[in-house]
């Protein structure tokens, strides 16, 4: 299964950001390299769940996983 949000999904996180004082603050706020937070939503970013994790909660967000109501075990 692949999917091309990853893209959208990088910049509503930087829209939501931006909103919320920068790159630079919410790093601080996370405690991230602010660096680390750029290569972190960048195209080739493959972040660790703990980062993810700490980005998210300052943000005011958290991660979740559901199950696709059409989903049929194999």
């Amino acid at each position: 299964m692949t999917c091309d949000r990853a893209d959208s999904g990088n910049v509503a996180f930087k829209n939501v950001i931006g909103a919320q004082g920068g790159m630079s603050q919410i790093a601080r706020e996370a405690g991230l390299n602010r660096e680390n937070l750029y290569r972190l939503l960048s195209e080739q970013g493959n972040p660790e769940i703990n980062s993810l994790e700490k980005l998210l909660r300052c943000l005011g967000l958290r991660l979740s996983v559901d199950v696709f109501q059409d989903h049929h075990a194999a």
